[in-house]
C-alpha cells in the first residue's frame, strides 16, 4: 500500500483538542462572498509539517472550494471551485500545508464548513 493509499484508507477521528489537537474539528463561516480560511494557522503548534489528507464537510449550505499557499484575495466562485454539498458526507483531498495552506471559500448562503486533519502526518513531503 503507497503512502497516499494508507492516508486515505487511515482516516481519524475527530478529538478533543486537549487530548489531540492534531485531528480536533476547526470551523469557520461561510457566506456568498468568497473568503479565505488559513486552516493550518488555526491548527497553531499541532499544524501538520508534512501532506495529509483534510477533510471538508458543509454543514449548512453547499460551498465550492480551492487551496492556496497565502491569504491573497478571495477568489472561489461556483465555476472555479469543487462543491462540498451541504448536509452529505465531507470530501477529502490530499494536501500541503505549504501549498495548500489557505482554503478559499464560497457558500449559497450563511453557513459554516468544518475543517480536520483526516490521516496521520505523512513524510514529511510537501506536494
Amino acid at each position: 500500500m503507497s503512502l497516499q493509499e494508507d492516508q486515505f484508507f487511515g482516516i481519524c477521528p475527530p478529538t478533543v483538542s486537549t487530548v489531540d489537537a492534531k485531528h480536533q474539528v476547526l470551523s469557520t463561516s461561510t457566506s456568498g462572498t468568497a473568503a479565505n480560511y488559513d486552516w493550518v494557522t488555526a491548527l497553531g503548534t499541532a499544524a501538520p509539517e508534512g501532506s495529509v489528507m483534510l477533510l471538508l464537510e458543509a454543514s449548512t449550505t453547499d460551498c465550492w472550494v480551492r487551496f492556496k499557499p497565502t491569504t491573497a484575495a478571495a477568489g472561489t466562485t461556483v465555476t472555479n471551485g469543487l462543491l462540498v454539498k451541504a448536509g452529505q458526507p465531507g470530501r477529502v483531498f490530499l494536501v500541503s500545508p505549504i501549498s495548500h495552506k489557505v482554503l478559499d471559500v464560497i457558500a449559497t448562503g450563511a453557513g459554516t464548513i468544518q475543517v480536520q486533519v483526516a490521516s496521520m502526518p505523512g513524510a514529511r513531503v510537501n506536494l
